[in-house]
Protein backbone atom coordinates (compact mmCIF):
# COMPACT_ATOMS: atom_id res chain seq x y z
CA UNK A 1 0.00 0.00 0.00
CA UNK A 2 3.10 2.29 0.50
CA UNK A 3 4.89 1.16 -2.94
CA UNK A 4 4.69 4.76 -4.82
CA UNK A 5 5.18 6.56 -1.81
CA UNK A 6 8.23 4.51 -0.20
CA UNK A 7 11.73 5.78 -1.62
CA UNK A 8 13.94 3.81 -3.81
CA UNK A 9 11.47 0.98 -4.34
CA UNK A 10 10.85 0.13 -8.05
CA UNK A 11 8.77 -3.16 -7.89
CA UNK A 12 6.91 -4.73 -5.95
CA UNK A 13 5.34 -8.42 -6.40
CA UNK A 14 2.41 -9.61 -4.89
CA UNK A 15 1.89 -13.37 -5.05
CA UNK A 16 -1.08 -14.26 -3.11
CA UNK A 17 -3.91 -16.31 -2.73
CA UNK A 18 -7.58 -16.20 -4.34
CA UNK A 19 -9.49 -13.68 -2.45
CA UNK A 20 -6.06 -12.13 -0.45
CA UNK A 21 -7.20 -8.04 -0.93
CA UNK A 22 -4.43 -7.73 -3.73
CA UNK A 23 -6.61 -5.57 -5.84
CA UNK A 24 -8.33 -3.90 -2.83
CA UNK A 25 -4.33 -3.25 -1.90
CA UNK A 26 -3.73 -2.06 -4.98
CA UNK A 27 -6.21 0.82 -5.08
CA UNK A 28 -4.98 1.61 -1.53
CA UNK A 29 -1.38 2.54 -3.19
CA UNK A 30 -2.68 4.53 -5.38
CA UNK A 31 -4.91 6.47 -3.13
CA UNK A 32 -1.99 6.65 -0.84
CA UNK A 33 -0.04 8.56 -3.28
CA UNK A 34 -2.11 10.46 -6.19
CA UNK A 35 -3.78 13.40 -4.19
CA UNK A 36 -0.28 14.09 -2.75
CA UNK A 37 1.42 14.31 -5.72
CA UNK A 38 1.40 17.38 -8.76
CA UNK A 39 1.73 16.78 -12.46
CA UNK A 40 1.80 12.95 -12.06
CA UNK A 41 0.60 10.07 -13.79
CA UNK A 42 -0.45 6.69 -11.94
CA UNK A 43 -1.75 3.86 -14.41
CA UNK A 44 -4.31 0.38 -13.18
CA UNK A 45 -3.54 -2.18 -15.92
CA UNK A 46 -5.89 -5.23 -15.84
CA UNK A 47 -6.11 -8.30 -18.52
CA UNK A 48 -9.55 -7.23 -19.86
CA UNK A 49 -11.96 -3.90 -19.95
CA UNK A 50 -14.13 -5.65 -17.57
CA UNK A 51 -11.28 -5.89 -14.87
CA UNK A 52 -9.86 -2.45 -15.31
CA UNK A 53 -13.34 -1.43 -14.67
CA UNK A 54 -13.19 -2.89 -11.20
CA UNK A 55 -10.23 -0.90 -10.54
CA UNK A 56 -11.56 2.26 -11.71
CA UNK A 57 -14.74 0.99 -8.95
CA UNK A 58 -12.27 0.53 -6.31
CA UNK A 59 -11.10 4.27 -6.49
CA UNK A 60 -14.13 5.94 -7.24
CA UNK A 61 -15.34 4.33 -4.11
CA UNK A 62 -12.58 4.74 -1.77
CA UNK A 63 -12.10 9.12 -3.23
CA UNK A 64 -13.85 12.59 -2.39
CA UNK A 65 -15.96 13.24 -5.30
CA UNK A 66 -15.85 16.77 -6.75
CA UNK A 67 -14.24 19.18 -6.87
CA UNK A 68 -11.52 17.13 -5.42
CA UNK A 69 -11.70 14.62 -8.38
CA UNK A 70 -13.22 14.72 -12.02
CA UNK A 71 -14.10 11.62 -13.28
CA UNK A 72 -14.27 10.54 -16.12
CA UNK A 73 -16.44 7.27 -16.75
CA UNK A 74 -16.25 6.14 -20.04
CA UNK A 75 -12.32 6.55 -20.72
CA UNK A 76 -11.62 5.05 -17.08
CA UNK A 77 -10.05 8.04 -15.73
CA UNK A 78 -9.67 10.04 -12.40
CA UNK A 79 -8.13 13.67 -12.73
CA UNK A 80 -7.30 15.45 -9.25
CA UNK A 81 -7.68 19.03 -11.24
CA UNK A 82 -6.05 20.95 -9.06
CA UNK A 83 -3.32 18.86 -8.48
CA UNK A 84 -2.70 18.26 -12.67
CA UNK A 85 -2.71 14.44 -11.52
CA UNK A 86 -4.42 11.75 -13.62
CA UNK A 87 -5.20 8.18 -13.23
CA UNK A 88 -5.79 5.83 -16.14
CA UNK A 89 -7.69 2.25 -15.75
CA UNK A 90 -6.30 0.27 -18.96
CA UNK A 91 -7.14 -3.41 -19.95
CA UNK A 92 -3.59 -4.91 -21.44
CA UNK A 93 -5.55 -6.56 -24.64
CA UNK A 94 -3.41 -4.15 -26.94
CA UNK A 95 0.11 -3.69 -25.39
CA UNK A 96 1.05 -1.35 -27.18
CA UNK A 97 -1.49 0.90 -26.32
CA UNK A 98 0.93 1.26 -22.97
CA UNK A 99 3.86 2.84 -24.67
CA UNK A 100 4.60 6.48 -25.39
CA UNK A 101 3.64 8.59 -22.56
CA UNK A 102 5.78 8.85 -19.47
CA UNK A 103 4.42 7.20 -16.20
CA UNK A 104 4.75 7.80 -12.45
CA UNK A 105 3.44 4.01 -11.16
CA UNK A 106 1.86 0.68 -12.14
CA UNK A 107 -0.61 -1.69 -10.71
CA UNK A 108 -0.40 -4.48 -12.76
CA UNK A 109 -3.43 -6.52 -11.36
CA UNK A 110 -4.12 -10.69 -12.57
CA UNK A 111 -0.16 -10.25 -13.64
CA UNK A 112 0.26 -13.52 -13.96
CA UNK A 113 -2.42 -13.15 -17.09
CA UNK A 114 -1.00 -10.25 -18.79
CA UNK A 115 0.56 -11.02 -22.12
CA UNK A 116 4.40 -10.34 -21.49
CA UNK A 117 4.37 -7.79 -23.50
CA UNK A 118 2.60 -5.30 -21.39
CA UNK A 119 5.33 -5.69 -18.77
CA UNK A 120 7.94 -4.70 -21.05
CA UNK A 121 5.29 -1.68 -22.07
CA UNK A 122 5.27 -0.79 -18.84
CA UNK A 123 8.51 -0.64 -18.08
CA UNK A 124 10.05 1.72 -20.98
CA UNK A 125 7.04 4.31 -19.97
CA UNK A 126 8.81 4.28 -16.44
CA UNK A 127 12.54 5.04 -17.79
CA UNK A 128 12.54 8.27 -16.89
CA UNK A 129 10.42 8.56 -14.05
CA UNK A 130 11.51 5.42 -12.56
CA UNK A 131 8.00 5.20 -10.92
CA UNK A 132 7.31 1.95 -9.17
CA UNK A 133 5.15 -1.17 -10.83
CA UNK A 134 3.30 -3.23 -8.88
CA UNK A 135 2.45 -6.89 -9.83
CA UNK A 136 -0.27 -8.22 -8.22
CA UNK A 137 -1.68 -12.02 -8.69
CA UNK A 138 -2.22 -15.42 -7.66
CA UNK A 139 0.44 -18.02 -9.87
CA UNK A 140 -1.01 -19.09 -13.03
CA UNK A 141 2.17 -22.26 -13.01
CA UNK A 142 6.03 -21.08 -14.08
CA UNK A 143 4.95 -18.48 -16.39
CA UNK A 144 6.41 -14.77 -16.59
CA UNK A 145 4.60 -13.80 -13.51
CA UNK A 146 6.68 -16.32 -11.57
CA UNK A 147 9.80 -15.07 -13.08
CA UNK A 148 9.86 -11.64 -12.44
CA UNK A 149 8.77 -13.02 -8.78
CA UNK A 150 11.66 -15.05 -7.91
CA UNK A 151 14.05 -12.21 -9.45
CA UNK A 152 12.26 -9.47 -7.04
CA UNK A 153 13.15 -12.54 -4.57
CA UNK A 154 16.39 -12.99 -5.24
CA UNK A 155 17.64 -9.06 -5.26
CA UNK A 156 15.09 -8.26 -2.06
CA UNK A 157 17.44 -11.13 -0.32
CA UNK A 158 20.67 -9.94 -1.82
CA UNK A 159 19.77 -6.28 -0.71
CA UNK A 160 18.87 -7.28 3.10
CA UNK A 161 22.49 -9.52 3.25
CA UNK A 162 23.96 -6.54 2.68
CA UNK A 163 22.08 -4.35 4.78
CA UNK A 164 20.88 -2.32 1.85
CA UNK A 165 17.38 -0.84 1.05
CA UNK A 166 15.92 -3.17 -1.54
CA UNK A 167 14.49 -2.01 -4.58
CA UNK A 168 12.45 -4.92 -5.27
CA UNK A 169 10.27 -6.03 -2.62
CA UNK A 170 8.69 -10.28 -2.93
CA UNK A 171 5.44 -10.53 -0.72
CA UNK A 172 3.35 -13.53 -0.66
CA UNK A 173 0.41 -15.54 1.74
CA UNK A 174 -1.99 -18.01 1.82
CA UNK A 175 -5.96 -17.16 1.56
CA UNK A 176 -6.38 -18.31 5.13
CA UNK A 177 -4.44 -14.82 5.85
CA UNK A 178 -7.44 -12.84 5.14
CA UNK A 179 -9.74 -13.36 8.22
CA UNK A 180 -12.89 -12.31 6.06
CA UNK A 181 -12.67 -14.53 4.22
CA UNK A 182 -14.54 -17.89 5.43
CA UNK A 183 -12.69 -20.87 6.96
CA UNK A 184 -15.22 -22.76 5.76
CA UNK A 185 -14.62 -21.63 1.80
CA UNK A 186 -11.19 -22.80 2.52
CA UNK A 187 -11.83 -26.19 3.93
CA UNK A 188 -14.61 -26.77 1.26
CA UNK A 189 -12.02 -26.08 -1.91
CA UNK A 190 -9.48 -27.75 -0.10
CA UNK A 191 -11.91 -31.03 -0.23
CA UNK A 192 -13.18 -30.04 -3.87
CA UNK A 193 -10.09 -29.24 -5.86
CA UNK A 194 -7.32 -31.37 -6.76
CA UNK A 195 -4.05 -31.06 -4.73
CA UNK A 196 -2.25 -28.47 -7.20
CA UNK A 197 -5.09 -26.36 -8.08
CA UNK A 198 -5.46 -26.09 -4.20
CA UNK A 199 -1.91 -25.31 -3.50
CA UNK A 200 -2.09 -22.70 -6.25
CA UNK A 201 -5.18 -20.93 -5.66
CA UNK A 202 -5.20 -20.74 -1.64
CA UNK A 203 -1.81 -21.52 -1.03
CA UNK A 204 -0.04 -19.32 -3.25
CA UNK A 205 2.15 -21.85 -4.45
CA UNK A 206 4.40 -21.55 -7.78
CA UNK A 207 3.82 -25.18 -9.62
CA UNK A 208 5.14 -26.74 -12.62
CA UNK A 209 1.52 -26.83 -14.13
CA UNK A 210 -1.01 -23.93 -13.53
CA UNK A 211 -3.88 -24.69 -16.20
CA UNK A 212 -6.49 -26.86 -15.36
CA UNK A 213 -6.38 -29.39 -18.34
CA UNK A 214 -2.57 -30.48 -18.81
CA UNK A 215 -0.94 -32.86 -21.22
CA UNK A 216 -3.13 -30.96 -23.75
CA UNK A 217 -0.69 -31.35 -26.71
CA UNK A 218 -0.08 -35.12 -25.82
CA UNK A 219 -3.81 -35.57 -26.93
CA UNK A 220 -4.23 -33.75 -30.12
CA UNK A 221 -4.05 -35.55 -34.04
CA UNK A 222 -4.79 -34.22 -37.18
CA UNK A 223 -4.19 -31.15 -39.18
CA UNK A 224 -5.82 -27.88 -37.98
CA UNK A 225 -9.14 -26.84 -38.43
CA UNK A 226 -10.29 -23.65 -39.61
CA UNK A 227 -13.85 -22.53 -39.03
CA UNK A 228 -15.30 -21.22 -42.46
CA UNK A 229 -17.16 -18.18 -39.98
CA UNK A 230 -15.98 -16.85 -36.86
CA UNK A 231 -18.96 -17.74 -35.32
CA UNK A 232 -19.78 -21.31 -36.90
CA UNK A 233 -18.31 -24.49 -37.17
CA UNK A 234 -19.35 -27.71 -38.68
CA UNK A 235 -17.15 -30.43 -38.28
CA UNK A 236 -16.80 -33.84 -39.08
CA UNK A 237 -14.11 -37.10 -38.81
CA UNK A 238 -13.73 -38.57 -41.66
CA UNK A 239 -14.47 -42.00 -39.94
CA UNK A 240 -17.72 -40.25 -38.66
CA UNK A 241 -19.91 -42.78 -40.31
CA UNK A 242 -18.40 -46.13 -38.80
CA UNK A 243 -18.16 -44.71 -35.21
CA UNK A 244 -20.77 -45.48 -32.40
CA UNK A 245 -20.77 -42.29 -30.38
CA UNK A 246 -22.13 -40.26 -27.04
CA UNK A 247 -22.95 -36.33 -27.78
CA UNK A 248 -22.60 -33.28 -25.39
CA UNK A 249 -24.55 -30.69 -25.68
CA UNK A 250 -24.00 -26.67 -24.35
CA UNK A 251 -27.43 -24.70 -25.43
CA UNK A 252 -27.05 -20.51 -25.73
CA UNK A 253 -28.98 -18.16 -27.83
CA UNK A 254 -26.76 -15.08 -28.26
CA UNK A 255 -23.91 -13.83 -26.21
CA UNK A 256 -22.19 -17.45 -25.62
CA UNK A 257 -21.80 -20.27 -28.43
CA UNK A 258 -24.38 -23.27 -28.87
CA UNK A 259 -21.92 -26.41 -29.09
CA UNK A 260 -21.89 -30.06 -29.76
CA UNK A 261 -19.51 -32.60 -29.30
CA UNK A 262 -19.39 -35.99 -30.46
CA UNK A 263 -17.20 -38.52 -29.07
CA UNK A 264 -16.40 -42.24 -30.68
CA UNK A 265 -17.92 -44.45 -27.82
CA UNK A 266 -14.64 -47.02 -28.11
CA UNK A 267 -11.90 -44.84 -28.98
CA UNK A 268 -12.30 -41.54 -27.05
CA UNK A 269 -11.65 -39.75 -30.41
CA UNK A 270 -13.48 -36.58 -30.50
CA UNK A 271 -15.13 -37.08 -34.30
CA UNK A 272 -17.67 -33.71 -34.16
CA UNK A 273 -18.09 -30.43 -33.26
CA UNK A 274 -21.10 -27.96 -34.37
CA UNK A 275 -20.53 -24.43 -33.31
CA UNK A 276 -22.78 -21.63 -33.48
CA UNK A 277 -24.29 -18.13 -32.01
CA UNK A 278 -27.82 -16.05 -32.45
CA UNK A 279 -29.57 -19.59 -33.52
CA UNK A 280 -32.66 -19.95 -32.22
CA UNK A 281 -33.41 -22.83 -30.39
CA UNK A 282 -36.17 -24.71 -32.61
CA UNK A 283 -33.32 -24.19 -35.24
CA UNK A 284 -30.20 -25.39 -32.90
CA UNK A 285 -33.08 -28.30 -32.46
CA UNK A 286 -32.85 -29.05 -36.15
CA UNK A 287 -29.31 -28.74 -36.50
CA UNK A 288 -28.70 -31.11 -33.79
CA UNK A 289 -30.77 -33.95 -35.92
CA UNK A 290 -29.08 -33.47 -38.90
CA UNK A 291 -26.02 -33.80 -36.94
CA UNK A 292 -26.73 -37.03 -35.52
CA UNK A 293 -27.13 -38.47 -38.98
CA UNK A 294 -23.26 -37.97 -39.43
CA UNK A 295 -22.66 -41.27 -37.61
CA UNK A 296 -23.19 -44.60 -37.42
CA UNK A 297 -25.56 -44.84 -34.33
CA UNK A 298 -26.41 -42.16 -31.15
CA UNK A 299 -25.75 -44.18 -28.07
CA UNK A 300 -26.71 -40.80 -25.94
CA UNK A 301 -27.27 -37.64 -25.58
CA UNK A 302 -26.09 -35.30 -22.36
CA UNK A 303 -26.94 -31.64 -22.90
CA UNK A 304 -26.66 -29.04 -19.83
CA UNK A 305 -30.50 -28.11 -18.63
CA UNK A 306 -29.12 -25.30 -16.24
CA UNK A 307 -31.46 -22.48 -16.72
CA UNK A 308 -33.01 -22.06 -20.30
CA UNK A 309 -31.48 -25.64 -21.35
CA UNK A 310 -34.83 -26.94 -18.62
CA UNK A 311 -37.55 -25.73 -21.44
CA UNK A 312 -35.09 -27.88 -23.98
CA UNK A 313 -35.71 -31.20 -22.73
CA UNK A 314 -39.17 -31.61 -24.26
CA UNK A 315 -38.19 -30.66 -27.65
CA UNK A 316 -35.46 -33.08 -27.36
CA UNK A 317 -38.22 -35.41 -27.25
CA UNK A 318 -37.91 -36.95 -31.00
CA UNK A 319 -34.24 -36.87 -30.82
CA UNK A 320 -33.67 -40.60 -31.82
CA UNK A 321 -32.25 -41.54 -29.11
CA UNK A 322 -31.59 -40.81 -24.99
CA UNK A 323 -30.95 -38.26 -24.08
CA UNK A 324 -30.28 -36.42 -19.95
CA UNK A 325 -30.35 -32.92 -19.05
CA UNK A 326 -27.65 -32.01 -16.21
CA UNK A 327 -28.13 -29.37 -14.01
CA UNK A 328 -24.98 -27.45 -13.22
CA UNK A 329 -23.78 -27.29 -9.34
CA UNK A 330 -20.45 -26.87 -8.09
CA UNK A 331 -20.53 -30.70 -7.20
CA UNK A 332 -21.37 -32.46 -10.43
CA UNK A 333 -19.06 -29.65 -12.09
CA UNK A 334 -15.91 -30.23 -10.27
CA UNK A 335 -16.77 -33.93 -10.81
CA UNK A 336 -16.93 -33.60 -14.51
CA UNK A 337 -14.01 -31.59 -14.70
CA UNK A 338 -11.45 -33.92 -13.04
CA UNK A 339 -12.55 -36.82 -15.33
CA UNK A 340 -11.70 -34.83 -17.85
CA UNK A 341 -8.66 -33.69 -16.58
CA UNK A 342 -7.85 -37.05 -15.58
CA UNK A 343 -9.27 -38.18 -19.81
CA UNK A 344 -5.93 -35.89 -20.75
CA UNK A 345 -3.48 -36.55 -18.73
CA UNK A 346 -3.78 -40.58 -19.21
CA UNK A 347 -4.50 -39.18 -22.71
CA UNK A 348 -7.78 -41.16 -23.18
CA UNK A 349 -9.60 -38.63 -25.05
CA UNK A 350 -8.50 -37.56 -28.27
CA UNK A 351 -9.24 -34.39 -29.86
CA UNK A 352 -8.73 -32.25 -33.21
CA UNK A 353 -6.43 -29.51 -33.90
CA UNK A 354 -8.87 -26.95 -33.15
CA UNK A 355 -7.21 -23.71 -32.28
CA UNK A 356 -10.64 -22.50 -30.27
CA UNK A 357 -10.91 -25.47 -28.32
CA UNK A 358 -7.40 -25.51 -27.44
CA UNK A 359 -7.49 -21.73 -25.91
CA UNK A 360 -10.65 -22.43 -24.09
CA UNK A 361 -9.10 -25.71 -22.47
CA UNK A 362 -5.86 -23.67 -21.40
CA UNK A 363 -7.81 -20.40 -20.28
CA UNK A 364 -9.95 -22.78 -18.37
CA UNK A 365 -9.68 -21.57 -14.69
CA UNK A 366 -10.82 -22.08 -11.06
CA UNK A 367 -12.43 -18.50 -9.79
CA UNK A 368 -13.78 -17.62 -6.74
CA UNK A 369 -17.10 -15.53 -5.55
CA UNK A 370 -17.37 -12.93 -3.08
CA UNK A 371 -17.50 -15.45 -0.26
CA UNK A 372 -14.65 -17.38 -1.78
CA UNK A 373 -16.32 -20.14 -3.03
CA UNK A 374 -14.67 -21.79 -6.28
CA UNK A 375 -16.12 -22.67 -9.09
CA UNK A 376 -14.74 -23.81 -12.76
CA UNK A 377 -15.28 -21.46 -15.74
CA UNK A 378 -13.70 -19.25 -18.25
CA UNK A 379 -12.06 -16.11 -17.37
CA UNK A 380 -14.03 -13.12 -17.43
CA UNK A 381 -15.20 -11.80 -21.05
CA UNK A 382 -14.25 -15.49 -22.95
CA UNK A 383 -15.75 -18.66 -23.68
CA UNK A 384 -16.03 -22.31 -21.91
CA UNK A 385 -18.97 -23.86 -23.96
CA UNK A 386 -16.73 -26.27 -25.97
CA UNK A 387 -14.97 -27.09 -22.88
CA UNK A 388 -18.73 -27.53 -21.60
CA UNK A 389 -19.87 -29.58 -24.05
CA UNK A 390 -16.60 -31.45 -24.13
CA UNK A 391 -17.05 -32.46 -20.74
CA UNK A 392 -20.35 -33.62 -21.29
CA UNK A 393 -19.79 -35.83 -23.75
CA UNK A 394 -16.61 -37.16 -22.05
CA UNK A 395 -18.92 -37.85 -19.03
CA UNK A 396 -21.69 -39.68 -21.10
CA UNK A 397 -18.46 -41.44 -22.67
CA UNK A 398 -17.86 -42.87 -19.10
CA UNK A 399 -20.78 -43.62 -18.27
CA UNK A 400 -21.93 -45.75 -20.99
CA UNK A 401 -18.81 -47.58 -20.99
CA UNK A 402 -19.59 -48.04 -17.03
CA UNK A 403 -23.36 -49.29 -18.16
CA UNK A 404 -23.95 -46.88 -15.94
CA UNK A 405 -27.51 -46.06 -17.59
CA UNK A 406 -28.57 -49.91 -16.71
CA UNK A 407 -31.69 -49.57 -14.13
CA UNK A 408 -30.42 -49.01 -10.38
CA UNK A 409 -32.21 -49.27 -7.04
CA UNK A 410 -32.76 -45.12 -6.17
CA UNK A 411 -30.18 -45.55 -3.23
CA UNK A 412 -26.85 -46.15 -5.55
CA UNK A 413 -28.12 -43.91 -8.82
CA UNK A 414 -25.27 -41.33 -9.06
CA UNK A 415 -26.26 -37.92 -7.41
CA UNK A 416 -25.66 -36.17 -10.69
CA UNK A 417 -28.66 -38.23 -11.81
CA UNK A 418 -30.92 -38.28 -8.90
CA UNK A 419 -30.75 -34.06 -8.04
CA UNK A 420 -33.94 -33.56 -10.46
CA UNK A 421 -35.80 -36.69 -9.67
CA UNK A 422 -37.88 -34.44 -7.13
CA UNK A 423 -39.45 -32.54 -10.27
CA UNK A 424 -39.41 -35.36 -12.91
CA UNK A 425 -41.15 -37.08 -10.47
Amino acid sequence: MRAFITPGVKEIVVACGTKYGKSLSGASAIIVAAPLRRQKLFRWVSPIYSQARIGFKYLKRMLPGSPYTKLNESNLIVNFPHLDTQVQCFHGQEPESLEGEAVDGYILDEAAKLKPLVYAACRTTTTVTKGPIVYLSTPLGKNHFYHKAMDAKARMEWAYKHNRTPESIFITAPTSDNKYVPQESIDFAKRTLIDRLFRQYYLAEFLDEGSIFTNINACIEGEEINPDEADSLMWVHEDSLTSDVVIGVDWAKTLDFAVTVAICLKSGRVVGIRRQRNVAYKLQILRLKTFLKCFKNVCFLMHDKTGVGVALDEMLEDIGCDYYGVTFNNTNKAEMVALLMNAFESKEVIIPNYQTMLEELSSFEVRSNNLGMMFYSAPKGEHDDLVTGLMLAWYACLKIRNNSFDVKVLENLDPLFTEDLADDD
